[in-house]
């Protein structure tokens, strides 16, 4: 008998599988993978770090999750960052809980080197990696490398 782990799943299907699909990553992805089982729930820590994108940029990925023991899993904090070639800051997703006067709090972005705040109602990864490939002006190229 399989045993199922709905916090490995999730993190396949939310993580990695995202990135795979994105066209944006050029490098082996190294998913760190830390869970706690507990009786009634157990809680999972994932990171990527220093992962290689197109055009030499870096993502670092940080995320946290629990299982209720019911199978229901629940993404408790995430940063996921983006540098361009040069080191600089291109754009953060997270939840940090500070920002509380924007809409959808806590989860927020920082655009910009500068980092400039603004809210954002669209956590997952999914729109994250999108922000990144318009960031990058990269369209086309990424719709051409999908279809391969």
């Amino acid at each position: 008998m399989t045993h199922r782990d709905p916090l490995k799943e999730y993190y396949y299907t939310n993580l990695v599988r995202p990135l795979v699909y994105s066209g944006l990553v050029v490098d082996e992805i190294d998913l760190s993978l830390n869970i706690t089982y507990g009786p009634r729930e157990s809680t999972a820590e994932a990171e990527i770090h220093d992962l290689t994108l197109v055009e030499g940029w870096r993502m670092d990925l940080y995320e946290t999750a629990r299982d209720d023991g019911s199978g229901n899993v629940e993404q408790l904090r995430y940063v996921y960052t983006v540098q361009d070639h040069s080191g600089l800051s291109v754009v953060r997703y997270d939840n940090a809980p500070h920002f509380n006067n924007f809409k959808h709090f806590p989860h927020h972005r920082h655009d910009g080197p500068e980092e400039a705040p603004a809210p954002n109602p669209d956590h997952r990864l999914q729109a994250f990696l999108q922000d990144v490939s318009v960031y990058m002006g990269n369209r086309k190229y990424l719709q051409k490398r999908r279809k391969r």
